[in-house]
């Protein structure tokens, strides 16, 4: 962060258009952060392991292909370490794009309730819900 707020203050201090060179700048931190998040960010903090059950992950491979998304895996994330909360996230952007569960999700979910969860998270990300609430 301290970093960033350097670079921020170095932008400012430095250009008449301050607010568009410091836009530009804000994004391509946040594009660099998402892209590594999958892959360095949450394994750092949190035990990623491949889905081990198959019939699991092909069901959630061919709800990624009829939704036309790509993953670069289906992961499970060690949650029930910390609390019992029940989530699934399908983040990233590129090759990075990963489906992680957490494992308390596919403890406590029958197959079916867990493609309804899944499928719902997939739609944020197909509908570009993310995108729409913090640019609309």
């Amino acid at each position: 962060m301290v970093l960033f707020f350097w670079a921020m203050s170095a932008i400012i201090a430095s250009f008449n258009y301050w607010w568009l060179y410091g836009f530009l700048f804000s994004l391509g931190v946040i594009l660099f952060i998402n892209m590594i998040y999958p892959i360095v960010i949450v394994p750092l903090f949190n035990k990623l392991t491949p889905l081990e059950d198959e019939h699991l992950k092909s069901s959630i491979e061919t709800l990624l292909r009829e939704a036309g998304l790509k993953s670069s895996g289906v992961f499970s994330l060690d949650a029930s370490k910390r609390d019992n909360r029940l989530n699934a996230y399908f983040g990233g952007l590129g090759s990075s794009k990963r489906v992680v569960l957490f494992d308390t999700l596919i403890a406590k979910l029958e197959k079916h309730e867990l493609l309804a969860v899944l499928g719902h998270e997939l739609g944020h990300f197909k509908h570009k819900d993310i995108f729409k609430k913090y640019c609309f």
